[in-house]
């Protein structure tokens, strides 16, 4: 049996940082939409991923594996976020989306 791996390999994502301005929002609105959870410092796992607060225009494009994506669809909505319907791609269903504050994003069903 292997060991956990907790670094990335060569080429794979390391590290995401989504930047937004206003952390407590966006913690509120993530923790809802995506089930996250957030403490002080980095997630160890791969991908790392990491909010960003306090500045001027929102950054962020990724994508997210949800295992129902037309109530996560609802869960963006219902917090103040935008979803665009959802197209069919050879490796499932895609929706874009932005959260409350505007940073884009987009959730992914196999």
């Amino acid at each position: 049996m292997s060991a956990h791996r907790q670094e990335p390999r060569h080429g794979e994502l390391g590290y995401v940082t989504v930047r937004v301005p206003n952390l407590e929002r966006a913690q509120r609105f993530y923790e809802a939409v995506l089930g996250w959870t957030f403490e002080p410092g980095a997630d160890r796992r791969p991908p790392r991923v990491a909010l960003w607060g306090e500045v001027d225009a929102p950054t962020v494009d990724l994508l997210f594996r949800v295992d129902d994506l037309d109530a996560a669809l609802q869960r963006v909505r219902a917090g103040g976020g935008h979803a665009e319907e959802p197209t069919r791609e050879p490796f499932g269903r895609v929706a874009r989306c932005a959260d409350d504050q505007g940073a884009r994003f987009q959730l992914w069903q196999p």
